[in-house]
């Protein structure tokens, strides 16, 4: 289980105290790139699969944050939402980062402005010439 916390392209300045949460999300990010890359090499057919189950409503959501969370939904809700993105997604989807809502965060990065975010628009407009080059 990823966390949107552990992408780059999502960073938000504000989130303190998530340090080594979201560097070990995005270990487990980079580590699901590189196995889906090899199994592929090998011709093995496993899906691997980077998933945000979103904002839920668990003990991690209850400390005190110095911001406020914004929808917040249930544990059953991330699940059934997380399988249904999972049954969608073939091969060709192995080592991609998807959020429950069946969204990639990197790319929905480009319909929303800096402010939406909290990324600074320079950091979006790099992101963006990565992914289209």
């Amino acid at each position: 289980m990823s966390s949107d916390s552990g992408s780059a392209g999502l960073f938000r300045e504000m989130e303190d105290g998530f340090a080594a949460y979201a560097a070990s999300k995005a270990a487990l990010n980079m580590a699901v790139r590189h196995m889906a890359a090899e199994l592929k090499r090998k011709d093995d057919d496993t899906i691997l699969l980077c998933m945000h189950p979103g904002e839920v409503a668990t003990d991690m959501a209850n400390v005190q944050l110095p911001w406020e969370v914004q929808g917040i939904i249930t544990p059953e809700e991330s699940v059934t939402k997380m399988i249904q993105v999972i049954k969608s997604k073939g091969i060709q989807h192995s080592g991609t980062f998807w959020t429950y809502e069946n969204k990639e965060p990197l790319l929905d990065l480009t319909k929303q402005t800096p402010h939406e975010i909290g990324v600074p628009f320079e950091t979006l407009i790099a992101f963006w010439e990565l992914i289209v080059d």
